[in-house]
């Protein structure tokens, strides 16, 4: 089991969001009403002023979360400050206490049953997807991302 943590761990930091390809011109899926904490966040809050956002799924049970949860919130802190949002995919039972621990500022919603992330697609987690002005996909990339392939997503 921790090997393939491990193994996870390190080709998302080799492929990191350069590895997934553009994913056309599919328009975002909304994201879930149920806020954990941070308020609440739409596609459209996320990307106004005409900037790229970053949605990431994660569950506080998924080791490669856990290893990226620091970029993440200084990410959040940071470049990504008013356009990252979380979601806590599939009614993970310890998320408000992990979502606590990490003293998270950005948005993070509650996707009880999954809807949202099956919406979206993807098979494993983390999920991060890239989000245009315009509310179109750009990128998706599932394992844990840096800090510098984050920002590196915002700029394009």
């Amino acid at each position: 089991m921790i090997t393939i943590a491990a193994v996870c761990v390190a080709a998302g930091l080799y492929f990191g969001l350069s590895s997934s390809g553009a994913s056309g011109e599919r328009t975002a899926p909304p994201l879930p009403a149920g806020s954990l904490s941070g308020g609440h966040a739409t596609i459209a809050t996320l990307t106004a002023g005409g900037s790229r956002a970053v949605v990431i799924f994660f569950a506080s049970w998924c080791g490669p979360c856990r290893a990226e949860a620091p970029a993440v919130g200084k990410f959040g802190r940071g470049a990504g400050r008013g356009r990252i949002a979380m979601v806590d995919y599939a009614g993970d039972p310890g998320g408000s206490a992990f979502v606590h621990d990490q003293h998270w500022t950005m948005p993070v919603l509650a996707d009880p049953e999954g809807r949202t992330g099956e919406a979206y697609g993807f098979h494993g987690l983390p999920a991060v997807f890239v989000i245009s002005k315009s509310g179109k996909i750009l990128r998706r990339a599932e394992g844990p991302q840096t800090v510098a392939s984050l920002e590196a997503a915002l700029r394009g």
